[in-house]
């Protein structure tokens, strides 16, 4: 089952990018250049190891951004793995807190996982965006749903952006949207999202929300259809 989600994914990632493609056709996928972005989480990037080895056994080169506890893991499935400089997926940093946080708030209201996606935008892009400029201009971005920075990227290269979900499909992770619009307006995420808006010229929640960054081109959900939850 695990070798037919992976064949299935990897033609469905072809066919998509090559639909995406706006330079021209790609006459096969030795021109492809997959880049995931992924999370420090087993339950996160063990999905996706099958769909980088099936990419790559049809000649796609692979680069893969997670931290260095899983490099031995995406190397062995046959990525290039790179790091994220600044970590990922940690909380709001020392200097993101003078910043956007207001003296005297209690450190248990910004260093939720819901308060980090907007500064951890804010601060991985720059750095990410500089790696990317040295690799072969990828054909799509493939991300997990919990970075917040992968659609942005994609957006400033001009290449499709896609998620693999590892869990049983959008629905899973809903809040109410009173709820959503109070996270947002907290000024340590509300801060950061404005200034990638501006410097980049791309909204992280004008379609996604903490946790749930999903895209509009191709969503993998990694699941069987007896658990898998619709939109």
């Amino acid at each position: 089952a695990q070798a037919t989600l992976s064949q299935a994914s990897a033609q469905r990632l072809s066919s998509r990018t090559q639909q995406d493609t706006r330079s021209g056709a790609m006459s096969s996928a030795h021109c492809c250049h997959f880049v995931f972005l992924n999370v420090k989480a087993t339950g996160h990037v063990n999905p996706t190891l099958s769909i980088v080895a099936e990419l790559k056994s049809r000649g796609c080169q692979i680069t893969y951004f997670v931290d260095e506890e899983l490099r031995s893991f995406v190397e062995a499935a046959g990525a290039t793995w790179r790091p994220f400089r600044h970590g990922c997926f940690r909380p709001i940093d020392e200097a993101g807190i003078a910043k956007y946080v207001p003296e005297g708030t209690p450190a248990e209201r910004y260093c939720e996982i819901q308060h980090m996606a907007a500064r951890e935008a804010e601060l991985q892009l720059p750095a990410l965006l500089e790696d990317l400029a040295g690799l072969p201009k990828p054909t799509a971005i493939i991300h997990d749903p919990f970075i917040s920075f992968g659609r942005v990227a994609a957006h400033v290269l001009g290449v499709p952006a896609i998620v693999t979900l590892t869990m049983p499909g959008p629905a899973s992770m809903a809040k109410p949207k009173a709820v959503e619009d109070a996270w947002e307006a907290e000024p340590w995420v509300d801060g950061p999202r404005r200034a990638v808006i501006e410097r980049y010229g791309f909204d992280i929640f004008a379609q996604g929300m903490p946790m749930e960054f999903y895209s509009p081109v191709l969503n993998l959900v990694t699941t069987i259809d007896e658990l898998f939850m619709p939109p």
